[in-house]
């Protein structure tokens, strides 16, 4: 069965914009982008729409991808300071030259309403957008978390790094799996849930996966201009419940971030 994000998404965001409706003053975040990165472009276009769909105020703070460090945390230090500003996320990846946990852990942590902090180590009052639409999706496969063999596939900062770290905060067993890890076919094979973000296109074959296995496709990459998932489609008939890429993970990612601002502000 296919879990709906971008269905999933609505419901969450006209309840936030319910709630806005109420609000003196409407939340305003603050996304900055560093390079001109593809995958970025349509995450910020995404970002950008549900807001104003909502009522949520969008300010895009852009910087070619030889931009000074400095610079950049001077501006996210203004941010701080700035009673307007809600939220302060920074559009990952950055590129090189920059030092990525330094940039976030500029970031105030009532402002950080991606959860980056979290997924830098960091003390943060959010946990990830992007871990929260995981478990979302979980829930409502009905995945029994402390009884489930879980694989996840791919270290990566924001996803498997954050989800990772979740997992491990409520005791959550489960199998991290990259390039290295021996017996990775035979842990996939086994896992009652796979939950793969490594941004590499149709990685995962269908016959990796065992039958009724519950796949959360987290990846992005891109492929002719389009966004592709880490799993071949043909995945989809094996799995008793799976994330579409595109609209799966991603949209409940957005609608997360957003519920995150909201409940700050």
């Amino acid at each position: 069965m296919k879990i709906d994000g971008i269905k999933i998404s609505r419901k969450i965001l006209a309840d936030l914009k319910r709630k806005i409706s109420g609000f003196r003053k409407k939340p305003i975040l603050a996304v900055i982008w560093l390079g001109d990165n593809f995958i970025c472009g349509k995450f910020i276009k995404a970002k950008a729409e549900t807001a104003k769909s909502i009522g949520v105020g969008f300010k895009l703070f852009k910087f070619c991808a030889r931009v000074g460090e400095k610079e950049v945390q001077d501006l996210i230090e203004k941010l701080n300071a700035d009673s307007n500003i809600d939220g302060i996320m920074i559009q990952l990846p950055v590129p090189e030259g920059l030092d990525r946990k330094k940039l976030i852990s500029k970031i105030s942590p009532v402002k950080d309403v991606d959860g980056l902090r979290f997924c830098a180590g960091l003390d943060s009052k959010f946990l990830p957008a992007v871990a929260l639409a995981i478990l979302e999706a979980l829930d409502l496969a009905k995945v029994n978390l402390k009884r489930a063999k879980i694989a996840v596939i791919g270290k990566g900062f924001l996803v498997g790094n954050s989800i990772g770290k979740l997992f491990s905060s409520r005791a959550v067993k489960f199998a991290v799996i990259d390039s290295k890890t021996k017996n990775a076919d035979k842990i996939i094979s086994e896992a009652d849930v796979v939950i793969t973000a490594t941004g590499k296109s149709n990685l995962i074959k269908c016959s990796f996966l065992k039958e009724g296995v519950v796949l959360i496709d987290a990846g992005s990459a891109e492929e002719a201009g389009k966004i592709t998932g880490d799993s071949e489609p043909a995945c989809y008939a094996k799995a008793s419940f799976y994330t579409p890429v595109p609209g799966g993970i991603g949209p409940i990612t957005v609608a997360m971030l957003m519920k995150n601002l909201v409940e700050k502000s």
